[in-house]
């Protein structure tokens, strides 16, 4: 996909995050995050092309989010690809996961039941139960997720080219019993 569009910001973004968590090779993943940068005036391009089309607006959100760090502009593109098709569970979920990683729980999980209503995919549903892992204060749920993802993990499924740094970290700086766990 990357040489057949190789200023396709999306895959761009999700292939350099595949390198780096998958494959484990950080300097390669550089590569295609610089990329993506310099794509990112195609993006937005697309985006006028079709400003309703909430796959564009989902990958441009999380790429604002992970990439360039930008929490405010990435929370108006994650609000306008939920309103462009407020059924889609992986807008909705990776919202959550953007609440949860800025420390707003209550939203954060609000928006974490509305994804989960939505019945994701196995790899959405398995990022959805890393959030509730991570940011559950309550350790008798976390074990509950924990056992969870070790199911799914076990069954095969994976969610390459997640970004989950930020939840990490603010599991990290909520408390979490385990955070070295939650950093595996």
């Amino acid at each position: 996909a990357i040489e057949a569009a190789p200023t396709q910001t999306a895959e761009l973004v999700s292939y350099g995050f595949f390198l780096k968590d998958v494959r484990r090779n950080p300097d390669a993943a550089d590569t295609y995050f610089k990329r993506a940068i310099e794509a990112e005036a195609d993006f937005k391009r697309a985006i006028e092309a079709e400003p309703a089309n909430p796959y564009l607006l989902g990958n441009f959100a999380f790429f604002l989010h992970a990439i360039r760090h930008d929490s405010d502009e990435a929370e108006i593109y994650f609000k306008l690809a939920i309103d462009a098709n407020p059924t889609n569970s992986d807008n909705v979920g990776n919202y959550a996961g953007f609440l949860l990683s800025e420390g707003r729980t209550d939203e954060g999980f609000q928006t974490l039941s509305r994804a989960t209503e939505l019945a994701p995919e196995p790899s959405m549903a398995l990022q959805i139960t890393f959030y509730e892992y991570a940011h559950d204060p309550d350790p008798m749920r976390q074990q509950a997720s924990l056992g969870t993802i070790k199911l799914m993990l076990r069954d095969g499924v994976r969610s390459p080219g997640s970004y989950l740094d930020g939840n990490v970290e603010q599991a990290g700086r909520s408390g979490h019993a385990q955070p070295e766990f939650v950093e595996k």
